[in-house]
């Protein structure tokens, strides 16, 4: 399922389509289902070179990847990450 959630994205990014947060929230989320952290953090950092702007649903899946494969701290990590982003105090 994550594989093919990947494959729809870049799919998309070379029929020239332009994959909007909903779509990197999708394959993000089919990442965490299948415990696939690595992969959800690839689509994440892609995200602002195609210039879309996560948003707190991307964080929260990102960050339950994270848990799912039991990376911890890089799911503490994200967690500032999206503290920041939402323009929240330190």
């Amino acid at each position: 399922q994550w594989r093919q959630a990947l494959h729809a994205l870049s799919d998309m990014r070379q029929r020239q389509l332009e994959p909007d947060v909903v779509s990197y929230n999708a394959a993000i989320g089919a990442c965490k289902s299948s415990k696939q952290w690595e992969p959800a953090l690839d689509v994440l950092s892609d995200m602002p070179r195609q210039r879309v702007e996560p948003n707190v649903i991307t964080f929260s899946a990102a960050i339950s990847a994270c848990g799912n494969g039991r990376q911890w701290q890089r799911g503490l990590w994200l967690f500032g990450c999206a503290r920041l982003a939402a323009g929240a105090p330190t």
